[in-house]
């Protein structure tokens, strides 16, 4: 990079954040040419030395973070997450943690960083975690642009992972700050994970990845969570994958087991004037006790009226819930089973409360070609069989090796990995783990441009996959296209017309798939 093109990325960036400020803390609006003021000279992106990769990990701890999904508080399941995340990462390299909307309501400026990106340091990461209170507003755009800040964007290569349960509040457009982000950095990319996430909030946080050729992946409960930030971590080798499939204990430098208790003590005894309920859950009779179940406990004077009044939530490994005297329901659910049941509280006795699931595990594996290795890039969407003779989804999940917890009964699961797909119907027994094989009948394709005998990538071309199979229109269907400078596209073993745009015409190729193939494809442009 020249000095003069440093300059102008240092100008740039520099009127960019100082734009973002005002904005923050009560400054006027400005305007786009403001906040991307054009520079004389535009400096390439260059490639970095080998560095370990740094990641700077935003947890959105505003209010709505102390509700509930089917797991337990959304805070509790991050916090769940986060520990499930830290036994896979790779300690060659570094992360950092920041939160916002933790210490005060109503505060836009309430932004903290709890750990620089530096060295990885799990146990820090865990406690940190597990002291957030959900207070404050949201305003995610302003915590990205610190943390690139922060992580001197311009410079080095940075990735920050975004967890939110709601869309920006403070007034600043995350589009914006994704073009800044993609205009001046060196290398800047944002995942965004929506947690519980209200579709119309669905297009601000998309920008944010889109822009900066992230992800953005939408998680529900505490698996698909996991799921999403294991997913994310696992694109540059910041995590492995494999490792959170087993329930290793952290270890500090020293290789000595860590111990981080993230739930509160239980009481032995209810304090004066009150009652209590241990609960335990079981997959079915006489079958084991189910450890991580989560349970609800819900007034039943509010249900008689025909309002529903939770006064009780907990996750803890050793749940206990004190209360006054009275009627509840209670709720416990795993995984994607839940039951309930009625209890009486007395004043100074505990209730022992056993909740029987009546579920079984399901464990799907997807494959490209019947006798190959498992997929590592695949999702899969469970439907219930209805007594209507319709199918309702319950639960989606693309982490690499799920299992799923469900109610004894019958369902419809379909596996997919890029635009190639599986169905199977399933029968779920009590007590019993059933495992089923997808097979997808899928290939690889690989596809880049290069400049005459230049074998490296060219930006700026866009690919465009089509059915050779014409429409009755007599036009081609499209199956996928990317504007990637080096897509791998998973495709339904067939025929297709491959199109590469962005030179000074298309270029068309025709290209058989076959399952389990991996092909490559290169378009020579002129120069």
């Amino acid at each position: 990079m020249t000095a003069k093109e440093y300059l102008c990325r240092e100008r740039c960036r520099n009127r960019f954040f100082a734009s973002l400020l005002l904005r923050l803390f009560g400054g006027i609006l400005v305007s786009v040419s403001v906040l991307f003021p054009l520079c004389a000279e535009t400096p390439s992106a260059e490639t970095p030395s080998a560095k370990p990769q740094r990641t700077m990990l935003i947890l959105d701890s505003s209010a709505s973070m102390i509700e509930a999904v089917t797991d337990g508080p959304k805070v509790a399941v991050a916090r769940q997450s986060v520990a499930d995340l830290m036994k896979g990462w790779n300690p060659d390299n570094k992360i950092g943690l920041m939160a916002y909307g933790h210490r005060r309501a109503d505060d836009c400026s309430d932004i903290e960083t709890l750990l620089p990106v530096g060295p990885t340091d799990p146990a820090a990461i865990i406690q940190a975690v597990s002291r957030l209170t959900p207070r404050g507003t949201t305003p995610l755009a302003a915590a990205v642009s610190l943390a690139a800040e922060e992580m001197n964007f311009t410079k080095d290569k940075a990735t920050i992972v975004l967890v939110s349960d709601g869309e920006e509040t403070c007034g600043i457009d995350p589009c914006e700050v994704a073009r800044g982000l993609r205009e001046f950095g060196l290398d800047t990319t944002v995942h965004v994970i929506g947690f519980d996430l209200d579709p119309k909030a669905h297009s601000g946080l998309k920008c944010l990845a889109d822009e900066t050729g992230g992800l953005f992946l939408i998680a529900g409960n505490a698996g698909e969570l996991t799921a999403a930030l294991t997913t994310v971590g696992s694109i540059d080798g910041s995590v492995n994958a494999a490792a959170l499939l087993v329930e290793a204990p952290l270890e500090d430098d020293a290789g000595k087991p860590v111990e981080v208790d993230l739930s509160p003590t239980a009481l032995d005894d209810p304090a004066d004037g009150l009652g209590a309920v241990r609960f335990s859950t079981f997959m079915g009779p006489g079958g084991r006790e189910v450890v991580g179940a989560c349970y609800r406990v819900y007034e039943m004077a509010a249900i008689n009226d025909g309002a529903e009044k939770e006064v009780a939530a907990t996750c803890d490994a050793t749940p206990v819930v004190e209360l006054p005297p009275g009627s509840y329901r209670t709720q416990a659910w795993f995984g994607q089973s839940s039951v309930s049941d009625d209890i009486e509280i007395s004043a100074g006795t505990t209730l022992d409360q056993a909740f029987f699931l009546n579920a079984g595990n399901f464990r799907p594996r997807a494959y490209a070609v019947e006798g190959g290795e498992p997929m590592a890039k695949v999702c899969y969407r469970i439907f219930k069989k209805t007594d209507e003779g319709g199918n309702r989804e319950i639960v989606a999940s693309c982490k690499p090796a799920p299992t799923f917890v469900l109610a004894q009964g019958a369902y419809r699961v379909l596996a997919w990995s890029g635009r190639a797909t599986s169905t199977l119907d399933v029968d779920v027994v009590t007590g019993e783990t059933l495992e089923a094989s997808f097979i997808l009948n899928a290939g690889y394709l690989a596809l880049k441009a290069v400049l005459g005998e230049n074998e490296e990538p060219l930006d700026g071309i866009c690919f465009k996959v089509f059915d050779v199979r014409p429409l009755a229109s007599g036009k081609l269907r499209e199956v996928v296209a990317s504007c990637s400078p080096t897509p791998t596209f998973i495709l339904p073993a067939g025929a297709y017309l491959v199109r590469a745009e962005g030179g000074k015409s298309p270029q068309d190729s025709e290209i058989k798939i076959e399952p389990g193939e991996a092909k490559e494809m290169a378009f020579e442009l002129a120069p």
